[in-house]
Order: C-alpha cells, then sequence, then structure tokens
C-alpha cells in the first residue's frame, strides 16, 4: 500500500509538474505573439508615410498615363478634322477606289527586269580575282574540315590543329601569293 501511495503522489507531482510547464509554455507563447503584433503594429506604423508616398505617385502615373491617352485621341481626331477640311476644299475631288489587285502587282520596271536575259556585258568580270570563288572552297576538304572544327569550337584543341597540318588542300596557292610561299621555302 505504501508503495503504491508512493506512485499515485509521484504521477500527481509529475502531472501537476508538466500542467505547470505547459501553462508556463502557453504563456510564452502567448508573449511572443503579443510581441509579434505589436512588431508588426510598429512596423505598419512606420511604413505609412512611404505606402502613401508609393500610391500618392502610382496615383499621379495614372493620371499621367490617363492625360496621354486622352491627348493623343485628341491629336487624333484634329488630324481627321484637318485632312477632312482639306479634302472638302478640293476644286476637283477624284472618286477613285482602291485597287489591292494593282497594289501587289509588277511595276514596269521590275516586269522588264524579269523578262530580260543577262547580257554580255552584265557578267563580264571587271576586277581579276586572286582569291577562291565559293565552289572552289567547297571543293576542298581542309576548308571543310577546319569550318566543321571551328563551329564544334574544337579548332584550338592540338589534335584538330595537327589534323589540319597533315591534311593537305587540293587548292592552288593564290597568284598574290606565289611569291610569299617561294620565299618561305627557302628558310625551310
Amino acid at each position: 500500500k505504501v508503495y503504491t501511495e508512493e506512485i499515485k503522489m509521484q504521477a500527481a507531482e509529475f502531472i501537476a509538474q508538466k500542467t505547470k510547464e505547459r501553462m508556463l509554455q502557453d504563456e510564452d507563447e502567448a508573449r511572443k505573439k503579443e510581441m509579434k503584433l505589436e512588431k508588426i503594429k510598429r512596423q505598419i506604423e512606420e511604413n505609412k508615410g512611404k505606402v502613401l508616398e508609393r500610391q500618392i505617385g502610382e496615383t499621379e502615373k495614372l493620371e499621367h498615363k490617363k492625360s496621354k491617352q486622352q491627348q493623343l485621341v485628341k491629336e487624333k481626331e484634329e488630324k481627321i478634322a484637318k485632312l477632312n477640311d482639306i479634302i472638302e476644299n478640293y476644286k476637283f475631288r477624284p472618286k477613285v477606289e482602291g485597287d489591292e489587285e494593282r497594289l501587289l502587282q509588277f511595276t514596269e520596271a521590275a516586269k522588264m527586269k524579269l523578262n530580260k536575259e543577262m547580257g554580255v556585258g552584265e557578267n563580264a568580270n571587271l576586277f581579276k580575282n586572286y582569291g577562291y570563288t565559293t565552289d572552289e572552297l567547297m571543293k576542298d576538304l581542309r576548308f571543310k574540315m577546319s569550318t566543321v572544327l571551328s563551329e564544334q569550337g574544337l579548332i584550338q584543341m592540338p589534335y584538330a590543329q595537327q589534323l589540319l597540318k597533315t591534311t593537305e588542300s587540293n587548292l592552288q596557292t593564290r597568284i598574290d601569293n606565289v611569291q610569299t610561299v617561294k620565299h618561305l621555302s627557302q628558310f625551310r
């Protein structure tokens, strides 16, 4: 009996202690909530001026935008009125309907250019070409390889450099570059 009474007393003390701890926790949480609310209220009071300034700024922006739109509408109306006044003062006013098909047609000059075959003078070479044509470049394996390597970002790699050095070009040396090649071959 004594043992059970002791256990009951310990249980009652434990329950009382836990209840007291819960009450303290609840009070502490309530105090924290109050402090948060007070902090929020203070922050709201501090920010009232800023909020008011922003609201005023936004209303000014909206009013400015609205006045601009009204001004644009007014200017458009004035422009239309001026055009109507000008048209009414014409002595002779032709009545012509719009012809969209005619607008999309080629002009006489464009038709002539399309129908005209290229003459000898238009195909004549005016200047001597010391470089390579596109067709000549595209036939060259070395040029194609360097283009692909460059597009892939590999042109600076040592393997790519070695590959390009060992590949021979099937293009002839440019005429203006012959002297340079002869000069450089002396040093090899």
